[in-house]
């Protein structure tokens, strides 16, 4: 069951979790290893603007699901700042931000990526971007914020959701899959129109619809 727990890798790369599971090698990595359903954040690339992002992300996901009220006790998934080994070969950047000075002006762009353990109905893998023009880095820091941490947050939430449907399996009681409905309905409310999320949301959504312990209780 433990490999369908989604992982949500919020800053890291597709090697970070075989890393993790692999080989006694990686003993320092080993020791970094948390709960099932973990979201493990790799150094960001980019200076300041990126690492205070990355450290910020704990402390928005626990903001953001202090806001639900519900029935069933909202599990928060531990978030995990891996420090590489030494000598480690250097990932790809997953969170990276990127600088460009023209015009009297600097625009700066912040790049983010999302890796997922396979789960039914979810991608694999979603990259999203935001850029600022800010003079400085603060203005900067706070755009990125608005704009990308509430697709972080979104993200967060469907794996959640995912793993504890993938947890409850054909033993599911109707009242705690119509509370994760509820989880859901709640995170779809606060989705402006058009949401590029929208289509994730619904589709976890009608999965769980369709369970067959709701069904047989129509």
């Amino acid at each position: 069951m433990s490999r369908v727990i989604p992982l949500l890798a919020a800053l890291s790369i597709a090697a970070a979790p075989s890393a993790l599971a692999a080989e006694p090698a990686a003993p320092s990595l080993e020791a970094q290893r948390a709960a099932p359903g973990a979201i493990y954040v790799l150094p960001p690339a980019g200076g300041e603007i990126a690492d205070a992002f990355a450290t910020g992300l704990g402390l928005r996901l626990r903001q953001h699901l202090a806001a639900f009220v519900l029935t069933m006790q909202v599990p928060e998934p531990p978030l995990r700042m891996l420090d590489l080994p030494p000598g480690a070969p250097p990932p790809p950047p997953q969170l990276r931000l990127e600088t460009v000075q023209g015009r009297g002006r600097v625009t700066r762009t912040l790049s983010m990526v999302l890796h997922f353990a396979p789960v039914p109905g979810l991608s694999p893998r979603i990259e999203f971007a935001a850029a600022s023009a800010a003079p400085d880095a603060p203005a900067a820091l706070a755009e990125f914020e608005r704009s990308l941490g509430p697709r972080w947050t979104r993200h967060a939430v469907l794996a959640i959701a995912a793993r504890e449907f993938a947890l409850l399996g054909d033993a599911a009681e109707p009242p705690r899959l119509r509370a994760l409905q509820h989880f859901l309905a709640q995170e779809a409310r606060q989705a402006a129109p058009g949401d590029p999320d929208a289509a994730a949301l619904q589709a976890l959504r009608d999965a769980i619809d369709q369970s067959s312990r709701l069904r047989g209780r129509r």
